[in-house]
């Protein structure tokens, strides 16, 4: 069993967001604003945001920023 990163207790923390309904789907999701409501730095929001992307959850738009994938 590995050891949990940072990243992966916030990718947790927004997935249960998502996944309540308390997020909307295709709500963009801005690194600045997740890291001052969760009181974390952005490196590892970003991290958090690719893992959820991986799973589906968060999506790339065209402009780079990530969305909400819903739930």
């Amino acid at each position: 069993m590995r050891n949990k990163r940072v990243c992966d207790y916030i990718a947790e923390a927004i997935q249960n967001e998502i996944l309540s309904g308390r997020m909307s789907s295709g709500v963009p999701l801005r690194q600045e604003e997740l890291a001052d409501s969760l009181g974390y730095s952005r490196i590892p929001i970003r991290e958090a945001l690719q893992i959820l992307e991986s799973q589906g959850l968060v999506f790339s738009k065209a402009t780079g920023n990530k969305a909400c994938g819903g739930g």
